[in-house]
């Protein structure tokens, strides 16, 4: 019996699969999600070693100009996430514990996002966060902007965040004009730029910003503001409003600043380049009637609220597009629930529900899990 013992030892394994470090390394970890590999940490010394955060993301750097495949949201003093393509998203510590408790989240931008907190009885200030890896830079508010955006690169040779904060010089029958103050991590100081823009007195711009291209943007009611940052230069761009619309938003779709709008029969995605806007999708609502899920019965709600959107604003708030189009999928909001639209299947589905999604200031901002450092 022992000698038998000793020989099945001696008989290799069929079902072993050895994979090249290389391959593992570099094609098969930086692929993974940020969940698996915080797991993966534990695994042994040297692949603790290995997964860091640094080292994780210059793995993960060729990956990092993709677009966002999900939502994050501020969800009863947690983050929450909507993902688009079934992979898990997920972050150590979703209710940020380690900012505080007086925490808003306003705006991301690629694997960072940035807001206002309270800290050891201070003046709000403004964070910049890494919710993966927990790091955190934080700055005092400018004396003049209550808004906040974020520009962030982690492709470029020195990947130093912006922060731009827009605030309104003067006001008056004919228009509004808005100046720009402007914080660089690279010298830790805000400073003023010396660009004017001018806007209706109908418009007003809001706190959701995005940045694509170099160039941050800004949505107000009726126009887009945007700065190029490097070269310190403003503009408007009149947005594509149509006289139908019931409900719209800025968003991201293939990398480009996009426009995503509800008419009263449409569906229509319209994307930026070159200052000008270009209408890349339009599907019809009846399509939606056609090919909805029976279990979903998201149309029959979809009608009521179409017949009373111009009588009641608050309903108005209750269906509205989401930031974020992704090649065939468009997500849309439908009181407390969410749902994705397959423009190529003709699919609805629903993807999330929350009673925190139905308030009037009920922010969500496309978002990718990241272990991008923050410069110092």
């Amino acid at each position: 019996m022992l000698g038998m013992k000793n020989s099945r030892r001696k008989v290799p394994s069929t079902n072993t699969v050895t994979i090249n470090n290389d391959i593992l390394e570099n094609n098969i970890l930086p692929r993974l999600p940020v969940k698996s590999l915080f797991r993966f940490r534990c695994v042994c010394k040297r692949w603790g070693s290995l997964l860091t955060a640094d080292s994780i993301f210059s793995l993960q750097k060729p990956l990092s100009l993709k677009p966002p495949s999900g939502l994050v949201y501020w969800n009863e003093k947690r983050l929450a996430f909507l993902s688009t393509d079934g992979r898990p998203m997920n972050v150590p510590d979703p209710k940020l514990s380690f900012l505080g408790e007086f925490v808003s989240v306003t705006n991301s931008c690629n694997g960072l996002i940035c807001g206002f907190y309270v800290r050891e009885g201070l003046w709000p200030e403004i964070y910049v966060c890494n919710p993966v890896t927990k790091q955190v830079r934080s700055t005092r508010m400018p004396k003049r902007g209550l808004i906040v955006g974020l520009a962030f690169d982690p492709s470029s040779p020195n990947p130093h965040y912006k922060l731009m904060c827009p605030f309104i010089v003067y006001r008056n029958a004919s228009h509004n004009e808005y100046g720009f103050n402007l914080f660089l991590s690279s010298t830790g100081m805000w400073r003023e730029s010396k660009e004017r823009i001018r806007i209706s007195p109908q418009s007003v711009v809001t706190g959701r910003s995005f940045f694509v291209d170099g160039v941050l943007y800004f949505k107000a009611t009726n126009d887009v503001i945007w700065f190029q940052i490097d070269n310190d230069l403003a503009g408007v761009v009149p947005l594509p409003l149509s006289d139908k619309m019931i409900t719209a938003t800025l968003g991201e779709y293939k990398s480009k600043l996009s426009y995503i709008q509800i008419t009263i029969s449409d569906i229509e995605i319209w994307t930026l380049k070159n200052f000008h806007w270009k209408k890349k999708r339009c599907v019809g609502l009846d399509l939606l009637d056609v090919y909805c899920r029976p279990k979903v019965n998201v149309i029959d709600h979809l009608k009521k609220i179409l017949k009373t959107l111009e009588a009641n604003y608050r309903t108005r708030q209750s269906f509205r597009p989401l930031p974020l189009a992704l090649d065939d999928i468009f997500l849309f909001q439908v009181g407390a629930k969410a749902y994705f639209y397959n423009m190529r299947t003709s699919e609805v589905s629903m993807i999330c529900q929350s009673d925190r999604m139905m308030g009037n200031f009920f922010t969500c901002l496309p978002y990718t899990n990241s272990f991008v450092p923050i410069p110092e």
